[in-house]
């Protein structure tokens, strides 16, 4: 077995990968919803692909955040959080940033 030498007596550890998977896929259902959604409802535009390619990084990036807290690998921390978190952070921050950008764009 490949575990870390701090949980060799462990027997049972959380199946990360698993809640990964069933992340991702209600992830893909809520993007699937959100363009029959604008398909219907609105005309698709750019501003629409814009808007659920956003819609998935903050998404992704959440969960991918949330699921660090159960993983056991050793990946270097700052502040008290893992590299993926805070990239995670980082990248929500960045979308929600352009977000706000293009709609003050599209209101000018």
């Amino acid at each position: 077995m490949r575990r870390p030498l701090e949980y060799i007596s462990s027997e049972f550890f959380h199946p990360a990968f698993l809640y990964e998977s069933i992340g991702n896929f209600l992830i893909f259902l809520i993007l699937i919803s959100f363009h029959i959604w604008i398909i219907k409802k609105h005309k698709f535009n750019s501003f629409s692909y814009f808007l659920l390619f956003s819609f998935y990084l903050i998404t992704y990036s959440v969960l991918r955040f949330s699921l660090e807290f159960v993983r056991i690998d050793e990946t270097p921390e700052l502040w008290g959080l893992r590299w993926p978190q805070i990239a995670s952070l980082i990248i929500v921050l960045l979308t929600f940033g352009l977000i706000i950008y293009k709609i003050k764009k599209m209101r000018n």
